[in-house]
């Protein structure tokens, strides 16, 4: 037996789970996206085959980092979806809160995609050593089972969204994430710097060649299973002569 030429995936795997590789000349970063979002845009390409790289967003809007964070600005998002190259700025969800009577706290539940937690939390000590971040009385890391909780204590005089800015600012809590959607398709390597719509390397340049994939497997998986149900049906033609002819024998 040959190596499979087609992968039975029953959705655009590529997009949902991500990839990221570095070769020779070329390079490619794919982040994830929502499967029920990318499931949707398959449905609407397949009730509309010449829908737009636009109407398609409305289904997918963006990436869906597993670590969380929030998307700053539509347009490097936009930019991937067109050209399938583009610069996504992630920040880290970050909330003030009351500690005690006149002071606060920042509290971090998420941060952006690939960001080490510990290595983030060591930026912050350091910058504050630095004097680059001010106002910071204490930091500590209160994560457990239940999820992420970085607690940045401040000092009295400190003001909240200044010390967050500055968090946003100095440490890996605010990273940008450079999308090159570099994509191998029938054996060869195409970036997705085409025109309108695209879902292969832009990313709605995908939904064409997925499309086709989709088609060939299904068409096989058919044809494999009706030739197992055309043998059996031949073997059943065959022996019912003989088992009649036995019948009125008897």
């Amino acid at each position: 037996m040959g190596l499979a030429s087609v992968l039975p995936a029953r959705y655009p795997n590529l997009l949902v789970n991500g990839a990221g590789g570095i070769a020779v000349g070329m390079a490619t970063n794919i982040p994830t996206h929502n499967l029920g979002e990318v499931i949707d845009a398959c449905c609407a390409y397949l009730d509309d085959p010449e829908i737009s790289v636009d109407a398609l967003m409305e289904y997918v809007p963006g990436p869906d980092f597993p670590t969380g964070g929030i998307i700053m600005g539509k347009q490097g998002c936009r930019d991937a979806m067109h050209s399938g190259r583009g610069s996504i700025m992630i920040r880290g969800r970050a909330e003030i809160e009351e500690h005690g009577k006149d002071r606060e706290s920042i509290v971090i539940t998420e941060i952006p995609y690939q960001v080490n937690k510990a290595r983030m939390i060591e930026q912050i000590a350091n910058a504050v050593r630095a004097g680059s971040i001010e106002g910071v009385a204490e930091l500590r890391d209160e994560s457990d089972r239940r999820g992420m909780r970085v607690v940045v204590d401040l000092k009295r005089d400190a003001m909240g969204d200044v010390v967050l800015n500055q968090l946003y600012r100095f440490t890996s809590l605010q990273t940008s994430f450079a999308r090159i959607q570099l994509t191998g398709l029938s054996g060869l390597w195409t970036s997705s710097s085409g025109s309108e719509g695209s879902w292969a390397t832009g990313t709605f340049r995908l939904r064409h060649p997925f499309g086709t994939t989709r088609c060939t497997t299904v068409t096989e998986m058919c044809s494999y299973e009706h030739g197992i149900w055309r043998t059996s049906s031949d073997c059943l033609r065959t022996d019912s002569p003989a088992r009649g002819r036995r019948g009125r024998q008897s």
